[in-house]
């Protein structure tokens, strides 16, 4: 990727570029940014390099006695450990060596807070598409009723078809309208009439499902006229 003459403003940033600069402005070196954004070093000094900027200065693996007590009563205090390897300019993993060292049970409890979070994490998240789920039923003649995820990591929907039955449903299946009914054959039959219209439907409320964020959706939002 060939780089411009011309640098562009930071203020001028592109949307995709953004989170490089604001985690470059952070103190964050080309390495970690790599890391994060899961791309290259390389693609990392291609997008700085667009706006002039330059990789931060590589942290010191040394970590002084001083630093370390530190690093260990603020991971006491449930701070994250590359939060205060960034701030000390040390290495996130020569810190976190020094530490096991030292302390070990304070990484335990950093696991034990990350864990917490990852799991209060995805409980927002199987909310969020929940609520949207519920909002935008029926799809087809299934109403959704519940979310979780299954053994392979795979998002399903708890939904109960218009006929009474109870069925789950891969929620990926649901967005593509693949799966439209509880698969009776009289359910089956009801839906194939007007299975176009209903599947497009299921696509054009995948579009607006929330991602990462709460999205408050109405049912007015997904009327399809009746074809």
């Amino acid at each position: 990727m060939a780089m411009p003459s011309r640098v562009r403003p930071i203020e001028e940033a592109l949307p995709g570029h953004k989170r490089y600069i604001e985690l470059h402005q952070k103190g964050w070196n080309n390495g970690e940014i790599a890391d994060a954004m899961e791309v290259s070093r390389e693609r990392v000094r291609q997008v700085l390099s667009f706006y002039g900027l330059k990789s931060v200065r590589s942290a010191s693996r040394r970590v002084a006695d001083k630093q370390l007590v530190d690093a260990i009563c603020r991971l006491y205090d449930f701070e994250d450990l590359r939060d205060i390897a960034r701030s000390m300019r040390v290495a996130a993993s020569a810190l976190e060596e020094a530490v096991r060292q030292r302390d070990p049970v304070a990484l335990t409890l950093q696991a034990e807070q990350r864990a917490e979070k990852h799991k209060a994490a995805l409980e927002q998240r199987l909310q969020e598409k929940l609520a949207y789920w519920k909002s935008a039923s029926p799809i087809g003649l299934l109403t959704v009723t519940s979310m979780w995820r299954d053994e392979f990591g795979e998002f399903r929907a708890g939904a109960r078809c218009e006929c009474g039955r109870e069925t789950s449903v891969r929620l990926e299946y649901l967005r593509r309208g693949l799966v439209l009914s509880c698969g009776k054959p009289g359910c089956h039959g009801q839906v194939r009439a007007s299975a176009g219209a209903l599947k497009a439907k299921a696509q054009q409320v995948a579009k607006h499902e929330p991602k990462h964020r709460s999205t408050t959706h109405t049912k007015s939002e997904f009327h399809t006229p009746d074809t």
